[in-house]
C-alpha cells in the first residue's frame, strides 16, 4: 500500500509566489525593452508529494520506506514576429526512497519549438528536445536522448486538426549496446470532444539503425559473414 501527500504550486512568474525567483523576475523584467511583457510569458509550476510505500520494489521482498516526489516546470512562450511564435520549456522530476535507492530516479528534459502561422489554417513547426534519465544508485540504467525534426498542422475545423511530420532520434545507453538513431515519420487526428476532453489516433513508421549490435543467423545463431549492423523498422 503507498500513501501520498502532496503540496502544489503554480504560477506566471512575473507575479508568481516564490520568492527564490523573485531576483530573476526583476531582472528580467528590467533588461528587455518596453512591451516584452506582452511579447513573452515566463511561467512555472511544480508538486512535491510525500510517500510511504511498503513494498517499493514491487517484488515478493516487501521492503517499505519513505520517500518523495518531486516535478517542476519551468517555461518561456515568445511571440518574435505577426505569425512566429516560440516556446522553451524544461521538465524535471525526481522519484526516491530514503531506506531502499536502487530505482531512485532523476528524469530532465528541454524542449525547443518555433512555430510559423502560414494561414488560417496551416502552422509549420520545428521542434527539438534533449532529455537524460539517471538512476543514482545504479548509473548502468542511464539513458539519454535527442530528437528533433519539422512537422505542419493543418486545421480542418474549429475542433479538429491532423499533425504530420518528419523526426530523427538519438538514443543512447551507457551500459548496454542499445545505442540507436533514425528517422521516423508520423500522422496523426487530435479531436477536441469537450472542454476538459480530446481524443487522438497517430501512426508511426521508421527505422531505427544500432551502431552496437551486429546482425545474427536466425537458425544458426551466428554473427553475419558480411558484418551488417542491425536495423529495426517499425510501423
Amino acid at each position: 500500500m503507498e500513501k501520498t501527500k502532496s503540496h502544489k504550486w503554480t504560477g506566471n512568474i512575473y507575479r508568481g509566489p516564490a520568492l527564490s525567483f523573485l531576483f530573476c523576475i526583476l531582472f528580467f523584467m528590467h533588461a528587455v525593452p518596453s512591451g516584452a511583457a506582452q511579447k513573452h510569458n515566463l511561467w512555472f509550476d511544480g508538486e512535491i508529494t510525500a510517500l510511504y510505500d511498503d513494498n517499493v520494489y514491487k517484488d515478493m521482498n516487501g521492503y517499505a520506506s519513505p520517500g518523495y516526489d518531486l516535478n517542476l516546470n519551468l517555461g518561456l512562450r515568445s511571440k518574435l514576429g505577426k505569425n512566429t511564435y516560440s516556446r522553451l520549456q524544461g521538465f524535471f522530476y525526481r522519484t526516491a526512497f530514503s531506506d531502499f535507492t536502487y530505482e531512485n530516479m532523476t528524469l530532465g528534459e528541454f524542449k525547443g519549438t518555433l512555430k510559423q502561422r502560414l494561414n488560417d489554417y496551416l502552422t509549420a513547426d520545428f521542434e527539438a528536445e534533449i532529455g537524460t534519465t539517471a538512476y543514482s544508485a545504479s548509473p548502468d540504467f542511464n539513458t539519454s536522448r535527442i530528437a528533433a525534426g519539422p512537422y505542419i498542422t493543418l486545421y480542418l475545423f474549429d475542433y479538429t486538426s491532423v499533425k504530420a511530420g518528419l523526426e530523427y532520434e538519438n538514443s543512447l545507453y551507457g551500459a548496454y549496446d542499445l545505442d540507436s538513431s533514425g528517422p521516423r515519420c508520423f500522422i496523426g487526428l487530435d479531436q477536441e470532444l469537450g472542454l476538459y476532453t480530446s481524443g487522438s489516433v497517430s501512426l508511426y513508421f521508421g527505422s531505427s539503425s544500432f551502431d552496437e549490435r551486429m546482425k545474427y543467423d536466425i537458425s544458426s545463431g551466428a554473427m553475419l559473414a558480411t558484418g551488417e549492423k542491425r536495423v529495426d523498422k517499425a510501423l
